[in-house]
């Protein structure tokens, strides 16, 4: 539920850097890890891209180095740049579960990390726009303990204190 005002400047601005991104420097399945693949040599998702936004690559570089549990220190950072009390399913590390229609779709459909960001973009926008809320469906307000819902990635488990583990290189 967004009970305060959405800061809707910033999150047109993260829609708009979410297109330009190059391929692999974004990854919706954890706050941001290291990849030798991305240009920048991070890749994060939507909350991660708001940290570094605010706080800058140095600074999630260093905190991916040190260990730092990134959910302590992104979540807080990404609510407060896009002016969100509460997330809800935005952050998700399974948008083609929990985002809804049509970016759950679009998200399944996404062929690599560039669509998936272009998807990830259009949400925003519609939030922005009044078109879409952080929630995939509506009941999801009223459920938080749905046991079905369980998700096994490094954001959801917590499990960020990984700093160099780069899954493309393997």
């Amino acid at each position: 539920m967004m009970t305060g005002k959405i800061n809707v400047p910033n999150i047109r601005a993260l829609a708009a850097e979410l297109r330009g991104l190059p391929e692999y420097a974004y990854d919706q399945s954890t706050w941001a890890r290291r990849t030798t693949k991305a240009p920048c040599g991070t890749a994060g998702c939507i909350a991660g891209r708001c940290y570094i936004k605010v706080k800058g690559l140095e600074a999630m570089n260093e905190a991916l180095a040190a260990g730092h549990d990134l959910m302590i220190m992104v979540l807080p950072v990404a609510q407060e740049y896009l002016g969100l009390d509460d997330t809800g399913d935005l952050f998700t590390c399974d948008p083609g579960r929990d985002w809804p229609e049509p970016f759950r779709s679009d998200w399944k459909e996404a062929l690599d990390s560039r669509e998936q960001a272009n998807v990830a973009a259009s949400y925003l926008e519609a939030i922005a726009d009044g078109r879409a809320t952080v929630y995939g469906e509506e009941d999801d307000v009223e459920d938080e303990d749905d046991s079905d819902d369980s998700c096994d990635c490094d954001a959801c488990n917590l499990n960020v204190g990984v700093a160099d583990y780069d899954a493309d290189d393997e």
